[in-house]
């Protein structure tokens, strides 16, 4: 299978995924899916990764970097403790 040419509705199959398309432009690109394997197979790529990042799990960013900062201020001060000591 050779890879579409069309540039511009490759760059359109997420927008198609999401639902974030005009209805012309979703005809277009739906009408040109219909009969390009290439995109077809682009599109399946898509709504799978899309289907995983369901079951990925979330990460709390701001309780992972309070944590590092009660680590990091247990190590400065278990530091301190031990130059006190000295």
């Amino acid at each position: 299978m050779s890879k579409c040419a069309d540039r511009d509705i490759q760059e359109m199959l997420p927008d198609l995924l999401h639902r974030a398309l005009r209805s012309g432009a979703r005809e277009r690109v739906e009408l040109h899916v219909a009969t390009c394997e290439s995109c077809r197979e682009d599109l399946a790529v898509l709504r799978a990764v899309k289907g995983a990042a369901v079951f990925a799990p979330a990460i709390d960013v701001g309780r992972m970097l309070l944590g590092w900062q009660v680590v990091a201020g247990i190590a400065a001060l278990a530091l301190w403790a031990l130059a006190r000591r000295r």
